[in-house]
């Protein structure tokens, strides 16, 4: 028989210490692996969102663009309708005084009204009540003026008259 103090102790490949530091390396790696592939996920998804960023950014400064020139020109309609509406307020003032400017004893037929001159037809029992009730305003008003007188048969005239504005023409010398 054999006898021993120390009783016999099975013997493995890998020992116990190595085994707790083989573990934790297997665990560290495991760990930093997943925290990589974790960090390169989130690396992707970044990069994709910056490029939706900027598609957006580019399409937000083309919207801008648009809104821009849509509002610039709603103002140059603005700008032209206002200008209409001034000319259209002023004309109507224009003809209201001028048919103000008729006396009662005048018949007008016709009146054609264009920038730069105004046609009156119409009828007047003498050229002296013309003369001196509407052609003296007529002169007043405009650059130049000529009327002609028809005789009818009911001893009235009819009148045609042609008033204009003189068209200047501003000369600009610039001298340096």
């Amino acid at each position: 028989m054999n006898y021993s103090f120390v009783h016999s102790q099975p013997k493995y490949l890998v020992q116990y210490d190595t085994r707790i530091w083989l573990t934790f390396i297997i665990i560290m790696s495991s760990l930093m692996l997943s925290f990589t592939y974790i960090l390169h996920n989130d690396y992707i998804i970044s990069q994709e969102i910056i490029k939706q960023n900027s598609i957006n950014s580019k399409n937000s400064q083309q919207n801008t663009q648009n809104i821009t020139s849509q509002i610039q020109l709603i103002n140059k309609k603005n700008s032209i309708y206002s200008d209409i509406k001034i000319n259209n307020s002023i004309f109507a003032d224009s003809i209201k005084n001028l048919f103000d400017l008729v006396p009662n004893q005048i018949t007008l037929h016709s009146l054609e009204l264009n920038e730069d001159r105004l046609i009156i037809k119409g009828y007047t029992p003498t050229k002296d009540i013309y003369n001196y009730l509407f052609d003296v305003p007529l002169k007043s008003i405009f650059d130049s003026s000529k009327t002609t007188f028809y005789m009818l048969s009911n001893g009235q005239y009819s009148f045609l008259s042609i008033n204009k504005f003189e068209k200047k023409i501003e000369e600009n010398s610039d001298e340096e």
